[in-house]
């Protein structure tokens, strides 16, 4: 996954962080006997250089890394069936960093296969489980499997759903890790 919000939505990095963590420490601590490692990849060096500082008592369960999101396996050797996607409301590849990665790196059929089979419209906070088409790269050179679309909170005027009240962000952030975590544990365990 990338960090959710910090670049297309301009929530302040060092509070998204914050917030993400009390999330993600919370999940590792309810589920500390089974065996999940969340990666998160992401370009910006602050954003990952915060994650992993905020993190760091996770050990072995949390690790960052600068990079390509859409490319977890040919980049650093990551092997997962499952990744977290940015997105907005209505699944639109294009209109997030990691939308467009993934569409540069040949996954433009992502985002129209999900809207084919469920076209709803998301809110922020709210995540979709979708499997990955076996025609998409993400699938055929990354084993990515299953992909998260999130919906994070917006600080951007030029982008939907646009708040500038951070106790709203921060409430809406943590909704939507916390949603992350639940579908990926979920589907972890459906598939072990």
């Amino acid at each position: 996954m990338s960090s959710i919000s910090t670049f297309d939505g301009k929530i302040d990095p060092h509070s998204a962080v914050n917030w993400a963590a009390e999330v993600i420490g919370s999940f590792f601590r309810k589920h500390s006997a089974v065996h999940l490692q969340l990666v998160l990849i992401d370009p910006d060096q602050v954003v990952v250089d915060l994650f992993k500082k905020t993190l760091r008592s996770s050990g072995e369960r949390f690790a960052a890394f600068r990079g390509d999101t859409a490319r977890p396996k040919t980049d650093f050797h990551i092997r997962s069936n499952m990744m977290v996607v940015e997105t907005t409301w209505r699944l639109k590849g294009e209109s997030t960093r990691v939308g467009r990665s993934l569409i540069t790196a040949g996954n433009a059929s992502l985002f129209t296969d999900a809207k084919r089979k469920d076209n709803s419209p998301l809110a922020v906070g709210d995540v979709r489980l979708c499997s990955v088409p076996r025609d998409a790269v993400l699938y055929t050179q990354e084993g990515i499997e299953s992909i998260i679309f999130a919906v994070g909170p917006n600080n951007n005027l030029n982008r939907p759903d646009y708040t500038n009240d951070p106790a709203l962000h921060k409430a809406q952030l943590q909704q939507c890790y916390s949603r992350i975590l639940e579908r990926w544990a979920e589907a972890s365990f459906d598939s072990s």
